[in-house]
């Protein structure tokens, strides 16, 4: 059932790429519906480094959500009051976080980039009305949509870093620039060099399977120190222990502020038992164990071998 293409079925995408509805007060009507495992998040750090960098941008609003755009400027399918004032959804029991769980591993910030729409956004459009996605479709055992290779975009950025130092600057530039126009980047740089590159990179192309795959080049060649990056920062450990974000709603917790009065999300850490990232092996995957024992000669290497 899990293997094969079955991954990428419309199903599968709609349950990984997901807000978790089960612990909703309701569902946002832009939602497939689907309870699913909440596979989509934003680091807390990154989304306030981006929304510095970018604001209201169409780049930043089509890749996450503020805790009040996902609040207060979607409608919600138990929601009496969608047309109503801003203070009335502050007081709507209808939104929000319900569960006493909270929503594990998420700050206040909501990834939609990858979602399946069942209502187009009208943050996203502008507020034209389009019709509804077909339901039915989601729940489907395909996928018509095709699988990104590559985009244009990152062609684009990987064109400027090799300009870096050559005498192509100029044309490097220009396509670093064409990338953060079309976006609506808070930054159109007027020089190329690795460090506009590596930040302008980090937001066209989040959550789009990269990003590793980047650093671990950029620390072959020196420029980025991995260790530091996964072990040493704040984004990865808290007091000194590895943990996680869990967020939660005011209105529906006990002994908070805004108890049964205003929505109010928080987060707190919760400690969470995982390896450190290894250098010179974290890299790297070991070969398939079937693999090693149809032939007993082969032998991990790079930080693997035993």
């Amino acid at each position: 059932m899990w293997g094969g293409g079955a991954m990428r079925t419309r199903w599968m995408v709609s349950n990984v790429f997901c807000w978790r509805t089960d612990v909703l007060a309701s569902t946002p009507t832009v939602h497939s519906g689907f309870q699913g495992w909440n596979g989509g998040a934003i680091t807390i750090d990154f989304a306030k480094k981006f929304l510095e960098h970018d604001g209201d941008s169409p780049r930043r609003r089509a890749c996450f959500l503020t805790e009040e755009e996902w609040l207060y400027e979607m409608d919600w399918d138990g929601s009496s009051v969608n047309d109503g004032t801003l203070e009335q959804k502050k007081a709507d029991p209808n939104r929000g976080i319900k569960a006493a769980s909270g929503v594990w591993s998420h700050g206040p910030y909501f990834e939609w980039k990858h979602m399946n729409f069942m209502n187009p956004p009208k943050i996203l459009t502008g507020g034209r009305e389009y019709e509804k996605d077909n339901i039915d479709y989601l729940g489907k055992g395909f996928n018509g949509t095709n699988f990104k290779v590559a985009r244009y975009a990152e062609a684009l950025l990987l064109y400027a870093e090799a300009c870096i130092g050559s005498a192509d600057e100029a044309k490097g530039l220009k396509a670093l620039q064409d990338v953060q126009k079309r976006s609506g980047s808070g930054k159109v740089d007027d020089e190329l060099t690795f460090e506009n590159v590596m930040e302008e990179k980090q937001y066209e192309m989040w959550f789009e399977s990269c990003r590793f795959l980047d650093l671990v080049r950029w620390a072959n060649q020196g420029k980025v120190d991995l260790d530091a990056i996964y072990n040493k920062s704040s984004l990865h450990s808290f007091d000194g222990k590895n943990t996680v974000p869990v967020v939660y709603d005011e209105f529906f917790t006990e002994g908070k502020p805004g108890y049964n009065k205003e929505h109010k999300l928080f987060t707190e850490k919760t400690e969470i038992l995982c390896d450190d990232f290894v250098v010179g092996k974290s890299e790297y995957f070991p070969f398939p164990l079937d693999v090693k024992n149809a032939n007993p000669n082969l032998h991990d290497v790079r930080g693997w071998a035993k």
